[in-house]
């Protein structure tokens, strides 16, 4: 191969890498740490070290070739899927910005400083006439490798098939400078001879990963995974839960390894231990002053579940559905309750710009897009709460489904403090025995409690047919509190949010299992 090719070539290469790993890295991280403001800057901040250290104090490696940073970066980047879970999981006990900083150190730090020393060598090896030739191929391959993770790759087979991959490039592309190294040292031959071993583990722990390690609620019952993919915002995976000792079959629906709720097709409610949010939700179509709901907006799809039951139970409510990701609409549609669901109004995009934008008015909002690992920030202010209150009917309710352990950290009274700026009448139920609280509101004045007690009266036959114990639930509402926090203290903006940096306390709180 040309000099100048074979440069350019690893250039280019390198420059995928480089910037390839810091994508990967970004997903390998979100189910611990999620996908937030502060875990990118601690990946970029990290990144934009490693480059600087590589290229002006690691270029030493590179004096007899760069065979051996090539090799070593794609073996450290093979092993990232077989270790790093482990690894992970310790992380999480120490603070916040520490555990962001150690953790985009393991994932980027040590290979992007390897890749980055790759270039003061390529370019001596081209001569100063083509030196910034190098360059340009190696921002080429930093987009690339932006572009290819983030849009093509993670999408199409993984984040640890993605990682398998561009460790299985780097080991190629090294072979392409063996020549140039040389003597062969023992240290080489003892890295060549790491090599297979590795990528056998890396393979065998991509190929052999479940998404989620939860026990089933009966320890004789079988489980089997129907689908598992990874969408351009999240994984989602599917499951099927089987009674060894009747027909009943519970599917199981997690998102980055978190389960959203556990669906059975023949019962009318869910009914499963903390999952009465799902029938809360279905019960506050009763809840608007007057008569129930002629017309419901959900924000957040959530393999459908939600829509499915108000469906079953308020047959002439209008239902229109505001989802994000593609791939959820796509799954719930073949293998969730969104597929029981013809016609339901769904609708792709951010929900903060959908209801911007459109021109009707709802008598019921319900916001679920509240995940254990990723709060949008953009849901949670003033800003956006003004845009829901002016999509409100008279007499409307807007109903939004936090994590009870937003409270401990401070978090859920700030979103009380904010809905409270905005809505008249707030209020908080916690549900007993789940870790959901459904923060209330209404735009006029109202007793809230009174409105859902009356409700949970006329519910009860409203919901059928429900069993007396399922029906029992929804004359709880008695609990609805006056919402705890204050309308004059730090509320959230699209200005000033902190959101984000108290979800990883709020994380590091729930019994979750881990997907890595």
């Amino acid at each position: 191969m040309p000099r100048n090719l074979k440069a350019n070539t690893t250039a280019a290469c390198a420059g995928v890498l480089t910037l390839g790993i810091e994508m990967a890295g970004g997903r390998l991280l979100a189910p611990y740490l999620g996908s937030s403001l502060h875990q990118w800057a601690a990946l970029i901040g990290v990144a934009l070290v490693s480059y600087s250290l590589g290229y002006a104090v690691f270029e030493r490696l590179n004096r007899r070739g760069p065979l051996l940073p090539l090799l070593l970066g794609a073996l450290y980047v093979l092993s990232l899927p077989v270790w790093f879970g482990a690894v992970a999981d310790r992380l999480m006990q120490l603070p916040f910005s520490v555990a962001s900083v150690g953790a985009a150190v393991l994932t980027v730090g040590f290979p992007s400083l390897l890749w980055a020393s790759l270039l003061p060598y390529l370019q001596k090896k081209v001569g100063p006439s083509a030196s910034s030739g190098i360059l340009v191929w190696s921002v080429l391959g930093n987009l690339a490798g932006v572009w290819g993770v983030a849009f093509f790759s993670i999408p199409a087979i993984g984040t640890r098939m993605t990682l398998i991959v561009m460790g299985c490039s780097g080991l190629l592309l090294a072979l392409l400078w063996l020549r140039e190294f040389g003597k062969i040292s023992l240290l080489l031959i003892s890295v060549l001879a790491c090599a297979p071993w590795i990528l056998i583990q890396s393979i065998s722990s991509a190929a052999s990963y479940k998404p989620w390690s939860g026990q089933s609620e009966n320890p004789f019952a079988r489980r089997e995974l129907v689908e598992m993919r990874d969408s351009a915002y999240q994984q989602l995976a599917v499951w099927d839960d089987f009674s060894p000792v009747s027909d009943l079959k519970f599917r199981i629906f997690t998102i980055d390894g978190n389960v959203q709720f556990a669906w059975n097709e023949k019962s009318d409610l869910a009914r499963l231990p903390g999952e009465d949010y799902f029938n809360f939700s279905t019960a506050a179509v009763e809840w608007v002053a007057g008569a129930p709901a002629k017309s419901v907006l959900i924000v957040g799809l959530g393999g459908g579940l939600t829509p499915w039951q108000i469906r079953r139970f308020f047959p002439e409510t209008e239902i229109t559905v505001y989802e994000l990701d593609p791939a959820v609409i796509e799954v719930g549609g073949r293998v969730l309750p969104l597929a029981r669901l013809r016609d339901a109004r769904i609708h792709i995009g951010d929900g903060r710009l959908l209801l911007k934008q459109v021109q009707k008015t709802f008598d019921y909002i319900y916001l679920d897009t509240y995940l254990n690992s990723y709060v949008p920030f953009h849901l949670t202010t003033v800003e956006f709460f003004r845009i829901a209150r002016e999509r409100l009917n008279p007499g409307g309710i807007l109903v939004a489904n936090f994590l009870t352990a937003f409270r401990d950290t401070g978090l859920l009274a700030k979103l009380e403090a904010t809905a409270q700026s905005v809505f008249s009448s707030v209020g908080t139920l916690e549900l007993s025995g789940t870790i959901n609280t459904l923060l209330v509101a209404s735009p006029e004045k109202a007793d809230l409690t009174a409105r859902m007690s009356f409700a949970a009266e006329r519910g009860a036959e409203a919901l059928r047919p429900i069993s007396a114990s399922a029906r029992k639930i929804f004359r709880r509402t008695a609990a609805l509190a006056s919402a705890s926090g204050s309308p004059r203290g730090d509320l959230l903006t699209d200005d000033k949010n902190d959101t984000e940096q108290r979800l990883f306390e709020t994380h590091r709180r729930l019994p979750l299992a881990r997907p890595y």
